[in-house]
Formats: structure tokens, sequence, C-alpha cells
């Protein structure tokens, strides 16, 4: 697992544990810099997620970066 997997893995362990989203500010700006369109896409859901509040799409937006990145990375 590489830091990009490591970094959303330990963001959904942490809400999944009750502590909240809490320190992810920074996580659509790294997914950005991501290859790929979809990554930029996913940024941006996240960014307006946290804006929201809305803690579902956050999750749901991290753990599709999550599977991509496990197919991509094999």
């Amino acid at each position: 697992m590489d830091s990009d997997q490591r970094d959303l893995g330990d963001a959904v362990n942490a809400y999944q544990q009750g502590q909240g989203f809490v320190g992810i500010e920074k996580l659509p700006s790294e997914i950005e810099q991501l290859r790929g369109a979809s990554y930029v896409r996913h940024g941006q859901e996240i960014r307006i997620a946290l804006k929201r509040k809305d803690h579902g799409a956050i999750l749901s937006e991290l753990i599709l970066v999550l599977e991509r990145l496990e197919r991509e990375r094999g």
C-alpha cells in the first residue's frame, strides 16, 4: 500500500471509529494531484461535501478513490 492509499484508508478508518473527518482538508488537493480526470472530479466532490458537512458523500468519494487506486496498482 502506498502513501496515497494509506492516507485515504486512515481517513476512512478514523471516520468509522467515530473520529469524524477532522484534519482531511488537504486530502482533496492530494487526490487531485493523482493522474486522471476522475481523480480531479473526486477531489472536487470531496471539497464540496466538506463544505456541506455531508459525511456520507465524503465517505463515498474516499471509498471510490481507494477502490480505483487498488484496481490501478493491483
